[in-house]
């Protein structure tokens, strides 16, 4: 994962079913439930906040 304060690139070298970005606050991101195959980067951005207060962030997928 690479990020700044409004992007965040996502890659993998397996595929990923179901990854979500979870910032934990009150961010709204451009994308938030999608598939990660391995060597194409998927790249996330800021839309907007609903209260100007950012959390934490974790990626999350599911394993199998």
């Amino acid at each position: 994962m690479i990020e700044d304060a409004d992007t965040v690139t996502l890659t993998s070298d397996v595929p990923a079913l179901y990854v979500t970005h979870d910032h934990g606050g009150s961010d709204i991101w451009s994308d938030n439930g999608f598939t990660l195959l391995p060597g194409i980067s998927k790249v996330i951005h800021r839309s907007r906040a609903r209260g100007g207060i950012h959390g934490d962030r974790e990626i999350r997928y599911l394993k199998s």
